[in-house]
């Protein structure tokens, strides 16, 4: 799965971020991995993919394969913070946030829900592969990050009349995306079919079901946007259609061997409206997520866990696959159950939602107290070096060769310069000018790479969210 976050991540930022997305993932790896070992292995306990007791620093052989298996489960949930921050964050901060994640919240949930004798275990919650355990936990660490972290420069802009224009900063590279989330579809099918835990011929029979749930269910929700693109909007938008199959993805991860084909049909359905809603929802509140992760992890993180509740078939949940006891009529209350199950169901999101904000936002709130030398704190880069990009002032330049700091720096002047054109075009001005404005031939490799578009949302009467970075008069100089 890393590798295809990696890709996803890298073709959704511009490409003067690109290879500081790459060093995110790759440390994401290596000190998740560490810190997972060290200390979360152990507070996970048995919930561990089965570990046998808490096992600090991995001294029983016979919790390898365990510990293998949910280290890539502890480092995806770390990853989706990383996308979410994307082009702002410093990599210690993001570093702390995944630490702190990947160490500490993460493995207490897993052993809250996933150990036998944990106490949301206990209380009915069931979760087959991790839509509330990995993929809420993970979106709310990105939300709350987000919110303390602000949007990046110019991405939300106040007009003279009050309305709130959204500078849409499109990705440089739609090909590696595409790539990313092929990657991990593939990656994703076998996360759920392995989370059988079992190669018994039961077990090979329930990773069966889990594989076929999770590709009907992304699929279903593909062709809910589809039809969505085609009926409403008139054109196909190839990132909505990206993270609508990772959408249907999350939504069905906890259900995957616990519901019939036709319930798989209606969960990625819904999980791509879910996804589409809580975006919109994100825009309006000026929140700023570069590759939608809050969305898809965060919002069907919490649809997927409740649809356990409503769709759970009583003869799947009849096995040790549930992960704790499973009394009469607690199952899904539109296949015969009492509600009890959607009622558990319920009440572990709102624990693994509020434990995780708390926690996150405690910790990206006291990196942002920590002021840094040009203008930056702890956990956010200066506004400059955003502008700039974060591979020439920390990373040596960017990964393409041809993209050069001189011809990012003359594109951002272009551009500050077209936005004056079109203010003063749309106040009545000679429009041909904006015409003559166009960039010259010996800044296409850079104009190739940029990938920025704009678009206008019309929020009328609001202002752009409070903060330092992000927000400004749309004819704002850029340094």
């Amino acid at each position: 799965m890393q590798a295809g976050f990696a890709l996803l991540e890298v073709g959704s930022v511009r490409s003067k971020h690109a290879k500081s997305i790459l060093f995110k993932n790759i440390y994401d790896l290596a000190f998740g991995a560490l810190v997972w070992y060290l200390l979360g292995f152990g507070i996970a306990g048995p919930g561990a993919s089965g570990a046998i007791g808490n096992d600090f620093a991995l001294t029983k052989i016979e919790n390898a394969i365990p510990w293998f298996h949910s280290m890539c489960f502890a480092t995806t949930t770390g990853t989706i913070v990383s996308g979410a921050v994307a082009e702002r964050m410093t990599l210690k901060a993001y570093l702390v946030i995944a630490l702190v994640l990947v160490g500490v919240v993460y493995p207490l949930i897993v052993n809250w829900a996933w150990d036998g004798d944990g106490w949301l275990a206990k209380f009915g919650y069931v979760d087959f592969a991790g839509s509330g355990v990995v993929h809420l936990t993970g979106g709310t660490a990105a939300l709350a990050s987000c919110f303390i972290l602000g949007p990046r420069s110019l991405r939300f802009n106040e007009d003279e009349d009050g309305k709130v224009k959204v500078t849409d900063f499109r990705g440089h590279s739609p090909s590696y995306a595409n790539l990313g989330v092929y990657v991990l579809f593939s990656a994703w099918i076998a996360f759920n079919a392995s989370s059988t835990l079992d190669a018994s011929a039961e077990g090979l029979e329930i990773a069966g079901q889990a594989a076929a749930t999770t590709v009907i269910s992304a699929a279903a929700s593909v062709a809910a946007a589809l039809v969505y693109q085609f009926g409403l909007v008139g054109t196909c938008d190839l990132p909505e259609a990206h993270n609508a199959l990772l959408a249907g993805c999350v939504a069905i991860t906890a259900s995957c061997a616990y519901v019939e084909s036709w319930a798989a049909l209606l969960i990625g359905t819904i999980g791509f409206g879910v996804y589409k809603s809580c975006s919109t929802l994100l825009l309006w509140a000026q929140i700023d997520d570069p590759l939608d992760a809050i969305a898809v992890h965060a919002a069907n993180g919490i649809w997927g866990a409740l649809a356990v509740g409503v769709f759970a078939k009583p003869e799947y949940l009849d096995t040790h696959f549930a992960r704790g006891d499973h009394e009469p009529d607690h199952d899904g209350f539109l296949l015969g159950g009492n509600g009890s199950l959607l009622g558990a169901q319920l009440v572990a999101v709102l624990v693994i939602f509020f434990f995780t904000a708390t926690i996150i936002t405690l910790v990206a709130y006291g990196l942002s107290l920590i002021p840094t030398e040009g203008g930056g704190t702890y956990l956010r880069v200066s506004q400059d070096s955003e502008l700039l990009g974060l591979d020439f002032v920390y990373h040596e330049g960017s990964v393409y060769p041809e993209l050069t700091q001189g011809a990012v720096l003359d594109m951002n002047l272009r551009k500050n310069a077209h936005r004056r054109v079109r203010k003063r075009s749309n106040a009545g001005e000679s429009a041909s000018v904006s015409a003559s404005m166009k960039s010259p031939t010996s800044l296409s490799c850079a104009s190739e790479h940029s990938g920025e578009s704009v678009r206008v949302s019309s929020t009328s009467g609001r202002s752009p969210r409070g903060g330092r970075s992000g927000r400004g008069k749309s004819g704002r100089e850029l340094s």
